[in-house]
């Protein structure tokens, strides 16, 4: 099981993380945010390595070395020592998994786990719209619903899936993941909502868009802080334990990358677990400035 150890604020002038890390992991940053998050990361670790996923040929690279997704016991030998970090604000949810999983499935495990997350000031709409009704779009474009090894098996003929799709304001990532199903297989959703929100009234720009849906499906709705990954992580056991014995467990990491993390966190030490994922290409000016950073430290029980 999961220990979360420490889930802090840092202070705004913070240089680096309270800790030390050997290893720290990020992506290319894309906005004030990730910028800032990413001097961070490379200030509290020994090394930092870039690492991008390639969900056509599920492939993780991981600074100048290239793993298949499957091959946690390589990318677990291959970064040796007890703290690695990892940059929850530019890396994206499935690369969040597939790190995860190498760190933290073995048993005994003597490695802490830490996260850098930064929260923007501001999210920029898509659209003009006043008060609530506005519309965001924070990908180029999505490469749509694929397999990721590990997080991938197949459901029984007998089986039903029993989503929970952690939410943020595009509407239309949801959609997506249930069109793929086609109403075959989930017979049951959870909507996981970031209430409370990074800033007070942003939760409507996430309810609103997804009203229809919650009223047209019957779908269940939960809460679970916007930054806080403990919550989503509950969220996630309290469905685990209600799932029946011809159901099998669906997750959708579709929300804030705090989420994503309890997500992640969940699913890395768990058998039969299938991820929903479409692969948004992420695009400059969705967000503007740097709102308030965190670091969550984690480790195995």
């Amino acid at each position: 099981m999961i220990s979360f150890s420490d889930m802090r604020q840092l202070a705004p002038g913070a240089a680096h993380a309270p800790e030390r890390f050997d290893w720290a992991f990020a992506a290319p940053p894309f906005d004030d945010r990730g910028r800032r998050s990413l001097d961070l990361v490379r200030a509290s670790a020994d090394q930092t390595l870039e690492v991008s996923y390639e969900p056509e040929t599920f492939r993780i690279q991981i600074g100048p070395n290239s793993f298949r997704a499957s091959d946690l016991q390589g990318i677990r030998e291959a970064f040796p020592g007890n703290m690695l970090l990892l940059d929850a604000t530019s890396l994206d949810a499935v690369e969040m998994l597939v790190l995860t999983t190498a760190f933290l499935r073995p048993d005994h495990n003597t490695r802490q786990l830490g996260f850098i997350y930064a929260e923007p000031e501001r999210y920029r709409p898509s659209s003009d719209a006043v008060g609530m009704e506005l519309a965001f779009n924070f990908a180029a474009r999505f490469r749509g619903i694929k397999s990721v090894p590990g997080f991938a098996s197949e459901l029984r003929e007998d089986e039903h899936g029993r989503l929970v799709a952690c939410l943020g304001f595009e509407a239309d990532r949801l959609d997506r993941i249930l069109q793929d199903d086609d109403g075959t297989f989930i017979r049951h959703s959870t909507l996981v909502f970031g209430v409370p929100p990074y800033r007070t009234t942003w939760e409507m720009h996430a309810l609103l868009p997804h009203e229809k849906l919650i009223r047209q499906r019957m779908c269940e709705v939960a809460f679970a802080g916007a930054n806080n990954p403990k919550a989503a992580y509950e969220c996630l056991k309290a469905a685990f334990q209600a799932t029946a014995d011809d159901e099998r467990l669906i997750i959708a990491p579709l929300g804030s990358k705090p989420s994503s993390i309890g997500m992640a966190l969940f699913a890395c030490c768990r058998e039969n677990i299938r991820l929903k994922y479409d692969f948004p290409v992420r695009q400059e000016g969705g967000t503007e400035g740097v709102g308030v950073i965190h670091r969550y430290l984690v480790g195995r029980q």
